[in-house]
């Protein structure tokens, strides 16, 4: 799974921006404001979804119905926006920075020059202004 950068105008989204509020953010299916809600990484959703509500957790309902309609890109991988984790949901592993972890971020997988998510978590930072 290819990790990107989400652009500006993505962050700026009006639907993303009405789900933030002071360092809450909002499940759009429960609509609870929660600093324990994620956002789904693949750069044509942004989709914000909680952890945990009421015996339910928003995320893994996203993974499934994005499986479930056949999409492409898979909508596995999350940041936390307070703790400014990412996490694949599927694999159930923390993705770390190239740095960390010595991977040439230079090393072409399926063709593809991989994003370094040290770059993800500073485009988010800049949104978020922290």
């Amino acid at each position: 799974v290819a990790l990107s950068i989400p652009g500006d105008s993505k962050l700026k989204n009006s639907l993303f921006t009405k789900n933030t509020n002071k360092g809450m953010f909002k499940c759009m299916v429960c609509n609870i404001f929660s600093p324990r809600n994620w956002i789904c990484l693949n750069d044509t959703c942004l989709f914000m979804g909680c952890e945990e509500a009421e015996n339910t957790c928003h995320i893994f309902d996203h993974i499934k119905d994005c499986q479930s309609t056949l999409q492409t890109d898979p909508h596995c991988i999350f940041l936390h926006p307070l703790t400014m984790k990412i996490v694949c949901f599927v694999c159930k592993v923390e993705i770390h920075d190239f740095e960390t972890i010595g991977f040439d971020p230079k090393t072409l997988i399926n063709g593809e020059e991989l994003t370094n998510p040290r770059h993800i978590r500073e485009a988010f930072k800049v949104y978020f202004k922290y």
